[in-house]
């Protein structure tokens, strides 16, 4: 041969059969293989490594005497996939092409696709080892059923005289593949098998949930507790948090696959919504550390938190020159380090325990010592057995409102230990004895910058091996990858070639977890299966090992098809419970024990037979089987019955049968059929022969309704013959008139009723006597009709009934909707359900509903009655009620049914068949037309006492808003003067005045105040004017990975003045609290402002030593007021200013002992929430 072409090549660029070649779909060959074109097949299974290994040999005689333009081969198994081999015997331009095809692959599921290596094979028949080969490898998938080579070899190499891959007695050529099937790379790594762990399913944006469920499940000793935690046997795990936390802890430890969280974010109270919002996994520790806390109270693991992640400090303050010493303890559950100025950890620490000098205008005011100098700092008195660090990578920036990340390179290490120095950061009274030498366990990793990103986590369990938790899949990693790599820094931007540019990397530490190495074994203890309850153990080793059943049916789909059979019995069993009332039936919701056989597809449709025979008694020569479709009209019917030849097919060859039995896009692998029983009127009768069917005979089904008791019958099926009308149709049923349950014969005639179509409007007619059966719609005759037979009543008689004829019953059927009615301060209880039409205004709904509630009058009820729509993403009410005009009917409050099956949850409802109602104290119409607020009243301490929503006219005043809150607050606040004000971030805005319209009032922006105005400020004299006074803290501040804003740390920090909302502040300041004005007099001093404020918000003596107070102005700026004789209201200018921004205000520096929450930004984002578990 030429070198051009080698007896064996190897080509890795293989293709799919050209595109003019139609796309290889059906799974009949287009020429069916004859007995000696049959091949042979070895076929080999590696059950170990899943990689399948076989071989097929196809012999085809008179090879090159063949007509058709291609050849299949039979269908053979290997490695439990379908495959067949292709080939073209007439050659493509002068080649012989040669594709292998995986028929089945347009209908597997993309996670399914078989990936396979292959060579395919023209064996040379002389001498076996000169055989031509080429090689490649594909992943079979819908776009891409077969793969191959258009140019195999030379079709010169066959018809050349003597050619050794011709066989010269018959001109048989043999075509070998051989096949090695692996798993689709893409979805076959096995987190359990490679790490021996399992990893947590992404819910949408939970991948900071997953980072620490993942840690906290990892520590044996916490995941012990959580199993000792006590649940019983009735608890909702839903509802139940230390139960759903149990469960999700033991499928971690013993489920093959990634397990779901949606358990236990149900048991926190979240929706579907707050899977989608991204949080930070530091405020979710200490929010579910706490709630765990709380549960466990009262049992025997009620200290575990304490005794694995409690530690305490020891703040202390001392005076330099007189003997004054304050001292006080905290216990801590993490520590919240520096990153920015800190090298690595060790310098964090120091600079958490480095003091701060009070000194000059910052002096301490010691209690019996007045103003001194003094130091202030804090050590350890304990550390855990678990220290958690939060290194504080996210920093708020008051001048752009902004969250920004510190990237900044900070190392960590192995080992860290905290007695390093001669025990610098402990405390004198600390216990010296106890060896402060820990070992790192945990690298929580956040990945992106302050406006989001993603959360995983590297632990190494043993202390030895690191493992990269990752949502749900486990890797093992090495130490570099895991500690070096996430110091953060500065990184090569990839893919820049010559150019070496760096930026900084956006993956870094987040969060070190370190165990103490004299705990690691007490931390890292045996827990089991022994450690749960038996009534826990129980069900969750049923649940695991039916999850476990349904994964491998999952895995093994590809593998199987699923014939869904009904009978005469099933159709009157839906009709009778209500499923199904137009058509027959719904396959789908057929009693899978009885109904359902899961085959493989190889088997021969004759175990379909012998299976029902044992199920329903009849033989197989006795059953007949309808193919289940599809009509013109879009109705479902039995449509044909089965050829002899489908009936002794492989149920992998009936390819029209379930390409109409999928009527939707998705992929389907079943097999609808309707199975035809000896018998009559919906009885089966073994005994009885199956009625001798002829082609002339058509297939209908028969329905009866009684308008009285509006309800309907399956009568069964019944053989005609063509050309029979419905007149010698009802002769024949009135014979059988009281049999068929209408009564004594002399009631009346009976009349006819066809279906014709569900959507996208009910169609029934009434069919005339001499129409013809089959026919009426079509233009040849048809299986399957359905008819609805009833009494024909006078026109009397159809006066006095609600439904008289089939009609009016599939309207009331098509109309109806079953809606479940939810108040809506309580949207997670049940409610009730109502039939309602889907037509009726927004004044019937209401009117239905008062009713039910008892409302009286009715119409009076049904005006007050506002309605919220259900949100199919949050599975809760939206965050708006309809307005009164906004919907026309009730069916756009509501999804759309386009179905023609009835509801078919518990109690007839949909899912989302939902609307939440709230009874308001006046009509919705009228409540419409005015304006509401949410107004706070807050006592002259300045707290908050109570909320209030107040309503009035849109074209009303501030003062109309403090008349109706007046009245809300009673009598005597009737005689008192209110006043409002506008108040946001802990910065009141404005004085709102009485004659100020509402028109331009936000009060979803701003957080409207009252009070009561204290009697020296109703008549300012001369001189006096009032002072807006502000909460200030000068602690550090961090931010969270989603922005929001975390606890400050203890540390006081001076710095420079910078800008916040207007106002001129000390750098690393940020304001908290209530806002208040005070009145200040002319030439009023700041000792007697300090007691007037003191006396206001009843703060005592020892605290309020240690506030300290500054003025601003837009003309001095900030100035620090440390003498009490200074003049305050000289310092201020002469003119109040006009708006917040150029308005003076005196500023009280103090410590804030609240959690502190984030300033809100100008245009909030509606993502940004708290953390809330309400479990």
């Amino acid at each position: 041969m030429d070198e051009e072409h080698p007896l064996v090549e190897v080509v890795n660029q293989a293709e799919a059969m050209d595109t003019d070649v139609p796309a290889i779909q059906e799974l009949h060959p287009s020429v069916q293989p004859q007995d000696e074109m049959k091949g042979a097949i070895t076929s080999t299974t590696a059950s170990e490594s899943h990689e399948r290994k076989g071989s097929y040999t196809w012999r085809i005689p008179h090879f090159l005497s063949y007509n058709k333009d291609k050849l299949y081969s039979e269908c053979f198994e290997i490695g439990t996939y379908i495959w067949r081999l292709l080939t073209f015997p007439k050659g493509r331009e002068g080649f012989l092409a040669i594709y292998l095809d995986a028929p089945e692959a347009s209908s597997t599921p993309s996670n399914l696709s078989p990936s396979a290596a292959f060579k395919l094979i023209i064996v040379n028949q002389v001498d076996p080892t000169k055989s031509f080969i080429k090689e490649t490898s594909h992943t079979f998938d819908a776009r891409e059923t077969d793969w191959g080579f258009t140019n195999f070899i030379s079709m010169a190499e066959l018809t050349t005289p003597n050619s050794p891959y011709v066989n010269p007695s018959d001109g048989t050529v043999e075509l070998r593949v051989e096949i090695q099937v692996q798993p689709d790379p893409r979805y076959a790594y096995d987190s359990r098998k490679e790490t021996g762990f399992v990893g947590l399913k992404n819910q949408g944006a939970t991948c900071y949930m997953n980072s620490l469920v993942q840690y906290l499940f990892m520590l044996p000793y916490f995941r012990k507790a959580v199993y000792h935690m006590p649940t019983s046997d009735s608890d909702d795990p839903k509802r139940n948090m230390p139960l759903a936390l149990q469960r999700l802890f033991f499928k971690l430890q013993y489920s093959k696959t990634s397990v779901s969280t949606k358990d236990l974010t149900a048991s926190f109270g979240w929706s579907t919504y707050d899977a989608f919002l991204q949080h930070d996994a530091h405020e979710l520790n200490r929010v579910l550390c706490e709630k765990l806390e709380d549960k466990m109270k009262g049992t025997k693991v009620e200290r575990t938190n304490q005794e694995l992640f409690e530690g305490q400090i020891l703040n202390y303050l001392k005076c330099l020159h007189v003997d004054y010493t304050s001292e006080r303890k905290e216990s801590y559950m993490d520590l919240q380090l520096n990153v920015r100025g800190c090298k690595d950890v060790y310098e964090s620490f120091y600079k958490y325990i480095e003091e701060e000098m009070m000194d000059g205008a910052n002096q301490y005011n010691a209690e019996g010592h007045g103003l001194q100098d003094a130091k202030k700092g804090v050590l350890f008195d304990s550390f855990p057995p678990v220290l958690q660090l939060h290194l504080k990578r996210f920093e708020y920036d008051f001048q752009r409102d902004v969250s920004t990340k510190v990237n900044d390179r900070y190392e960590f290490y192995e080992e860290l230990d905290l007695d390093v120095d001669n025990g610098r950061f402990l405390s004198p009274k600390a216990d010296r004895s106890v060896r402060n030498l820990y070992k790192l366990f945990a690298v929580l990793v956040h990945q992106g910058n302050s406006g989001g990103g993603h959360y995983y986590a590297y632990m190494r369990p043993d202390g030895k091996t690191w493992y990269k938790f990752d949502d749900e899949r486990v890797t093992l990693e090495d130490g570099k990858a895991a500690m070096e790599g996430q110091f953060g820094g500065e990184e090569d931007v990839p893919g820049m070639g010559f150019q070496h540019l760096r930026r900084a990397a956006p993956s870094n530490a987040y969060m070190l977890v370190y165990v103490r190495v004299s705990d690691w074994d007490r931390v890292f203890c045996p827990v089991g299966k022994e450690d749960l309850n038996v009534h826990l153990l129980r069900r969750l080793e049923q649940e695991l090992a039916e999850k476990e059943k349904k994964q491998k049916e999952k895995m093994e789909a590809h593998m199987y098809i699923t014939v869904k059979v009904a009978t005469d019995l099933d159709i009157q069993k839906q009709l009778d419970s209500g499923t199904r009332a137009f058509d027959l039936v719904d396959h789908d919701l057929l009693a899978p024990e009885k109904s359902f056989l899961r085959l493989r597809k190889h088997t021969n449709f004759s175990e379909v037979k012998r299976l029902m025979a044992e199920r329903t008694g009849v033989p197989p020569e006795k059953q007949r089987y309808w193919a289940w479709g599809p009509r013109p009209n879009n109705t479902l019917r039995a449509v044909r019955t089965l050829t002899p030849e489908e009936e002794t097919s492989k149920l992998l060859d009936l390819k029209e049968l379930r390409d109409m039995s999928n009527t939707t896009k998705h992929v389907s692998m079943d097999i609808r059929l309707y199975l035809e029983l000896p018998g009559v009127l919906g009885k089966i009768e073994p005994d009885k022969p199956l009625y001798d069917r002829t082609e002339k005979d058509l297939l209908i089904f028969l329905k009866a309704y009684f308008p009285e008791q509006e309800t309907m019958r399956y009568l069964g099926r019944k053989h005609v013959h063509m050309g029979t009308t419905v007149q010698h149709l009802l002769e024949n049923l009135q014979k059988k008139f009281k049999m068929l349950g209408f009564g004594p014969q002399d009631e009346g005639p009976l009349e006819a009723w066809e279906e014709v179509k569900w959507s996208p409007t009910v169609v029934v007619e009434l069919c005339a006597p001499g129409d013809e059966l089959g026919i009426r719609h079509y233009d040849s005759y048809i299986d399957g009709d359905i008819f609805i037979v009833q009494r024909s009543l006078d026109k009397s008689e159809a006066e006095t009934l609600k439904r008289p004829n089939v009609s009016s019953y599939f309207e009331y059927i098509r109309n109806r909707r079953l809606v479940n009615f939810r108040q809506l301060s309580d949207p997670k209880e049940e409610g009730f359900t109502l039939e309602l039409w889907q037509d009726f205004p927004y004044s019937e709904v209401t009117l239905a509903l008062a009713r039910k509630l008892g409302l009286q009058p009715p119409e009076e009820g049904a005006a007050r009655i506002r309605l919220t729509t259900y949100n199919i993403y949050v599975h809760g009410p939206q965050r708006h009620p309809i307005k009164l005009h906004e919907h026309s009917r009730l069916n756009t409050m509501l999804p759309t049914q386009s179905t023609g099956n009835l509801q078919r949850l518990p109690g007839g409802v949909a899912a989302t068949d939902i609307l939440y109602y709230e009874v308001l104290d006046m009509p919705l119409e009228q409540l419409e037309q005015l304006k509401t607020f949410k107004v706070y009243f807050h006592k002259e301490t300045t707290e908050q006492a109570s909320e209030h929503t107040v309503r009035v006219q849109r074209e009303g005043t501030v003062a109309d808003v403090l008349e109706q809150l007046a009245q809300q607050l009673g009598p005597a606040a009737q005689q008192r003067v209110l006043r409002l004000m506008e108040v946001h971030s802990s910065k009141l805005y404005k004085i709102l005045e009485p004659s100020d319209p509402i028109a331009n009032l936000d009060g979803t922006y701003w957080r409207l105040r009252a009070e009561f105005v204290p009697q020296d400020e109703l008549s300012l004299q001369e001189g006096e004017r009032l002072l807006h006074c502000y909460h200030i803290s000068k602690k550090t501040l961090g931010t969270g990975a989603d922005g929001t804003a975390q606890q400050p740390a203890d540390q006081y920090q001076q710095g420079v003045g910078v800008e916040q909302g207007g106002h001129q502040v000390a750098a690393q300041h940020y304001l908290f609290g209530d806002p208040f004005v005070l009145k200040i007099g002319a030439a009023e001093t700041l000792g007697s402002l300090k007691q007037r404020i003191k006396s206001k918000l009843r703060v005592n003596e020892e605290e309020f030593g240690q506030w300290r107070f500054w003025i601003w102005s837009p003309r001095a700026g900030y100035e620090m007021l440390s003498n009490d004789e200074e003049d305050v209201a000289a310092k201020l200018p002469k003119e109040e200013g006009t708006g917040f921004t150029d308005t003076p205000f005196l500023g009280m520096e103090h410590r804030d002992d609240k959690p502190f929450k984030q300033r809100q930004s100008q245009y909030p984002s509606p993502y940004q929430r708290p953390i809330k578990i309400n479990s």
